[in-house]
């Protein structure tokens, strides 16, 4: 039988999360729709062979923050923080008696870390599948404090999916935008993944802000050099692939005068997908700034349940 893990933080505290299968880690917070995200979450785990982790993250900075502004709140740091930790552990345990009434089974675990990249580390140690994590409302602290969900976006190596925060539906249709930068292997290959463990069927889309690629019948056709037709060639290969599977899909080439990603906005805002499923460099700058802005404006403009999957 494998062991709980011990606490990997100074700070963390174990309540028996599993190492035996890979792990679906479902950030919570304290909105109205915690229950929903968390009942998404389990949901995928179930589907996908992999435990659910309701994980609650304590920021050691918020409260530097706060006793930066306010000298005398230094003295109650300790006393503040062991009563916030305590009412978390409280709401985590509402959120899992809330699953377990549906038949759905959670771990949980409180992590209390000082930085963004000892929250990276923490997640790494927790053999993470992907995270789920609720789409955040702005608010006075994200302003000051900045967006713990921007920093996932841009610089977690780990698939990011933002929930929507709606009611509870299956996976039945999948969204894949694709383009020619190298980098959407990585979300076709997960939305197959998905596909096969949820029955769900993929529609993959490419979107070129060129009229001239108007009577373009392939990726091949709208490739504008080697590389990018070698990349149109492997992905084209790994959908025709798909024949061979039970999976559903289908492939659209759009061309439009519009700006790509506010094309992309328009067809997922008329169809809603159940899930789309992106693909994000996260680390080098050039790529970024062409996907990675795609998945930050996705996840800004639409209430959509985006999958960001990041390049290896």
């Amino acid at each position: 039988m494998p062991q709980p893990i011990e606490g990997y933080l100074g700070k963390s505290k174990d309540i028996g999360v599993s190492m035996s299968r890979e792990n679906i880690l479902i950030l919570t917070n304290p909105s109205d729709s915690r229950n929903r995200t968390a009942l998404f979450g389990a949901y995928l785990a179930e589907a996908m062979g992999a435990n659910a982790v309701l994980v609650h993250l304590e920021k050691d900075q918020d409260m530097g923050y706060l006793a930066s502004l306010y000298p005398e709140f230094e003295s109650k740091r300790k006393e503040l923080s062991d009563f916030v930790n305590q009412a978390n552990e409280k709401e985590l345990e509402k959120v899992k008696s809330f699953l377990s009434e549906k038949g759905l089974f959670v771990q949980t675990k409180s992590i209390s870390t000082e930085s963004f990249e000892d929250s990276l580390s923490a997640f790494s140690k927790l053999r993470p599948k992907l995270i789920v994590i609720p789409r955040e409302e702005e608010n006075i602290r994200d302003y000051f404090l900045g967006s713990f969900l921007d920093e996932l976006i841009r610089k977690s190596p780990l698939p990011i999916l933002v929930h929507s925060g709606k009611e509870f539906k299956k996976i039945k249709n999948m969204m894949v935008p694709i383009a020619l930068q190298g980098l959407s292997e990585n979300s076709l290959n997960m939305a197959q993944e998905m596909a096969v463990k949820l029955n769900s069927q993929i529609h993959f889309i490419h979107i070129n802000s060129n009229q001239d690629s108007i009577d373009a019948s392939s990726l091949v056709d709208l490739a504008s050099d080697d590389w990018q037709r070698t990349q149109a060639t492997l992905l084209t290969k790994k959908i025709d692939q798909l024949a061979t599977t039970e999976i559903r899909h289908k492939l659209r080439l759009i061309a439009t005068d519009s700006k790509a990603k506010e094309k992309l906005l328009d067809i997922v805002e008329e169809e809603k997908p159940d899930l789309v499923v992106m693909a994000s460099s996260g680390k080098k700058a050039l790529q970024r700034l062409y996907l990675g802005s795609y998945c930050e404006y996705m996840v800004k403009n639409t209430n959509a349940n985006i999958l960001i999957v990041k390049a290896p």
